[in-house]
């Protein structure tokens, strides 16, 4: 007997299955998915990036970051300061596509718009990151076509998007660094939702000391009963 046809239609049939039960059924749920409703704020979750966030966006991914950034909070994330909750699907609905990456070189940036709201730090970084304390040895590397170079010259007012001075030369960041440091700013995922809520701070009940103790209670009444005179 020919079972050809029959092993054919086994392996058919478990590839089938796998596809169906690992890729259109995922996608099925993540693709019905909607912008919620924070019921604390009133806020519907989550935002497009818009205006210069989602310029910068698009530079995020022309310059590869991905490549050495995730974004993406783990349970063990959370305890880390690396987020305030764990990350869900609902966290990336508007981002095409996903830049989850795969290596962390560098930190996690899903939360880095709270963790490091300096704007003046931010561009120092990516002018060169290991001039800023603490960051001497990073393996990030510098992005100086970002900036723009302009000799100080007597009596000149200083430029307003200067980021520091450099041997008498200003460093002044470009539009396209601002951009990129407004799509990190809107890095944050702080929204409570139901499949991700934010830990609860534990609860604190106060109690009198000698309810918390073993110490023997003292009747105070008994002390002033003496006798009258």
């Amino acid at each position: 007997m020919n079972y050809g046809p029959l092993l054919f239609l086994g392996v058919f049939i478990t590839f089938a299955c796998s596809w169906l039960g690992m890729i259109f059924a995922p996608q099925l749920q993540i693709g019905s998915q909607e912008v919620v409703q924070i019921e604390t704020t009133g806020q519907r979750y989550p935002s497009a990036h818009a205006g210069q966030a989602n310029q910068g966006e698009q530079l995020y991914r022309s310059l590869g970051c991905a490549s050495c950034h995730t974004q993406v909070v783990r349970p063990n994330d959370v305890t880390a300061g690396l987020g305030v909750r764990i990350s869900v699907a609902q966290d990336y609905l508007y981002e095409n596509p996903v830049m989850l990456g795969s290596q962390r070189i560098g930190p996690d940036l899903k939360n880095i718009g709270l963790r490091q709201p300096d704007m003046n730090w931010q561009l120092k970084h990516l002018y060169n990151p290991r001039a800023l304390p603490g960051s001497e040895k990073s393996p990030m590397p510098k992005y100086p076509f970002l900036f723009t170079k302009r000799p100080m010259k007597e009596g000149q007012p200083p430029s307003p998007d200067r980021v520091l001075v450099d041997a008498n030369t200003e460093i002044i960041a470009t539009p396209a660094a601002y951009q990129l440091v407004s799509y990190l700013f809107s890095l944050h995922a702080e929204a409570p939702l139901f499949e991700a809520p934010l830990p609860q701070s534990p609860k604190t009940n106060a109690v009198p000391d000698s309810a918390t103790t073993n110490a023997p209670a003292t009747n105070a009444a008994a002390n002033t009963n003496s006798p009258a005179k």
